[in-house]
């Protein structure tokens, strides 16, 4: 029905979280549930500092599930990835840290 991970970023003792769920699946509070399982992997056994995240800007499913998980808005990267149809999309860019994950 989809997939989840972390992956690598640049920074150091940091991950970013990734995620896709089959539109059929949305709004059953899956994602939320498997991101959580995961980001608490991240900190509890990966020894992570930060995880960050982020969506394009007409993605507002993956926003609702942001929030939900509490990471906090950092900045807007304007026009800065090619979809499928060869337009520029703006990715919208968040921050979870350990001790604001554990507040939720």
């Amino acid at each position: 029905i989809g997939s989840i991970g972390l992956h690598h970023t640049d920074k150091e003792n940091q991950l970013m979280l990734g995620y896709v769920l089959a539109e059929e699946c949305w709004g059953q509070g899956i994602m939320v549930e498997a991101s959580k399982a995961v980001i608490k992997y991240g900190f509890d056994n990966l020894g992570l500092d930060n995880i960050s995240v982020e969506h394009f800007s007409y993605n507002k499913q993956s926003k609702r599930v942001i929030e939900k998980l509490g990471f906090k808005y950092i900045e807007t990267k304007e026009k800065s990835y090619k979809i499928y149809d060869g337009s520029m999309v703006d990715n919208l860019c968040y921050l979870l840290s350990k001790e604001e994950f554990k507040d939720i």
